[in-house]
């Protein structure tokens, strides 16, 4: 799972930052990694063995449930968000010299996705150089 500090909460769904809120952050994606792209129903009464306990503990599931109660919540994927984070821990790595083989491998991408995202960055880096530079 993406580090906390990694994700930029705009490019998570409302109602991922609307469970962060309640649960906080780390639980909200312990929510989204275990149950995305379905929809969790929460239960009045939690026990320690259910499902959700395990997964982001009893406190947080308790909150989710007494916000949410009787609700059920379709919990999204977040495919871009955790895509934005893993192609700037790929970018990172490969600058500080790992090869794109060793990355692809990692990742579970070809070598081409590997310098796709690696020359999307420099793109991306060379844009907001030149609009700085243009400002002053």
């Amino acid at each position: 799972m993406p580090a906390i500090n990694d994700i930029d909460p705009d490019l998570l769904p409302a109602s991922v930052r609307d469970m962060a809120e309640v649960i906080g952050l780390d639980a909200a994606l312990g929510v989204v990694q275990h149950y995305g792209g379905t929809r969790l129903w929460l239960p009045l009464v939690l026990s320690e063995d259910h499902p959700l306990v395990q997964t982001i503990g009893l406190a947080a599931a308790r909150s989710l449930s007494e916000h949410y109660r009787l609700e059920s919540l379709t919990i999204p994927t977040c495919k871009r968000a955790f895509r934005v984070i893993r192609n700037q821990r790929i970018v990172e790595r490969y600058r500080a010299g790992e090869t794109a083989a060793t990355l692809a491998h990692e990742f579970g991408l070809h070598e081409r996705m590997i310098w796709q995202i690696v020359a999307r960055e420099k793109d991306h880096a060379d844009k907001r150089k030149k609009a700085i530079q243009a400002q002053t």
